[in-house]
């Protein structure tokens, strides 16, 4: 499975990477994470690892994470593996104007095990809550 969103935001790439590069800041701007734990505060950083509660279909999620990669003011990418899931993502902040900037997340991968047979469910889910642009849902 592979989705991918982006979004216009009215404020400089400055101001939007130095928000969501923050983890802290997760709960605040990404509506299904309910608690989110960096093992280092602050602006993210190759090596840190957090811990995200994710509520999804009625389901909490736990997921692991490591952050594997980091070009500052741009570009962070993560990776995530435990018996129910297998993910990789990444979150890019572009300058589109003098005050705007485009914030694009893909996450890619699938899930394991017993959660399987969930895949139909997730992936008919994601197209009908999708908006009409900038997002596409793949099966994996």
């Amino acid at each position: 499975m592979r989705v991918v969103g982006s979004v216009e935001i009215d404020r400089p790439a400055s101001e939007v990477w130095a928000y969501v590069a923050d983890y802290g800041n997760d709960p605040g701007w990404r509506a299904a994470v309910t608690q989110m734990r960096p093992s280092v505060p602050g602006p993210a950083q190759v090596g840190v690892t957090t811990h995200e509660w994710l509520r999804l279909l009625g389901l909490t999620f736990r997921t692991d994470a490591i952050i594997d990669r980091v070009e500052a003011g741009r570009l962070l990418a993560w990776r995530a593996h435990d018996r129910q899931k297998q993910l990789q993502g990444s979150w890019l902040v572009e300058a589109t104007g003098l005050g705007s900037s485009r914030f694009t997340e893909v996450v890619e991968g699938g899930l394991l095990g017993l959660w399987r047979p969930a895949r139909q469910r997730w992936h008919l889910v994601a197209k009908l809550q999708r908006p009409s642009a900038g997002v596409a849902s793949q099966p994996g």
